[in-house]
């Protein structure tokens, strides 16, 4: 936990992932 917090991409990354993955399903529908 602590070395994923310290690299930053935690955060971030899943919301960009996340992000992602909702653009990703709308236009898979």
């Amino acid at each position: 936990m602590l070395a994923k917090e310290n690299n930053g991409g935690a955060g971030p990354s899943t919301s960009s992932q996340m992000l992602l993955y909702s653009a990703e399903r709308a236009t898979d529908k």
